[in-house]
């Protein structure tokens, strides 16, 4: 598909950290919350600049360092745009039906990796949805929602960035 056929949205920003980027400032995993803040701010530099969505595909899971780790979260809080992933561990399981038939579930939820607390409640959350495939390693499936064991559904990450931005231009979504 030629390049000039994709379309761009300028209100969604999707946080990519590239080789380039990691050259520059190392790991990210290392990076202080702070960077991030500041990142969160610059893009929300005013009404008319702020965008829609800032999404993070990035798992944010342990707290660092209290001071700039709740800086990160207030300023996310503040603005209100941020989408951040958080991560299903799925296992197998075998499990039985009303009727003592035995299956195995592959996408058993053995553990759940979310953002620290004070972030988990200042930004929306959407589950990394790519599913690597066991014999080749390439991402052929992905979900909109998951439906957790007790019912409860979860949105994935492009699903939440969707849902926010049509928050955002107070649209229904489809």
């Amino acid at each position: 598909m030629p390049k000039h056929m994709f379309l761009l949205n300028k209100k969604i920003k999707i946080i990519k950290i590239d080789e380039k980027t990691l050259e520059r400032y190392g790991e990210y995993t290392d990076w202080d919350r702070g960077v991030y803040a500041d990142l969160v701010e610059t893009l929300n530099v005013s009404a008319d600049k702020r965008p829609a969505v800032i999404g993070f595909d990035v798992l944010f899971a342990s707290e660092r360092n209290a001071e700039t780790d709740n800086r990160f979260a207030e300023v996310c809080g503040e603005y209100g745009n941020v989408v951040c992933g958080f991560n299903y561990v799925f296992t197998k399981k075998i499990v039985s039906d009303e009727n003592g038939n035995l299956s195995v579930n592959n996408l058993y939820v053995s553990d759940t990796v979310t953002p620290y607390k004070a972030l988990a409640d200042n930004v929306t959350q959407g589950f990394v949805t790519a599913l690597l495939n066991e014999t080749d390693g390439i991402i052929r499936e992905a979900f909109i929602y998951f439906e957790e064991d007790d019912g409860t559904k979860k949105q994935g990450f492009s699903t939440a960035i969707y849902e926010k931005y049509t928050e955002f231009c107070e649209k229904e979504p489809v």
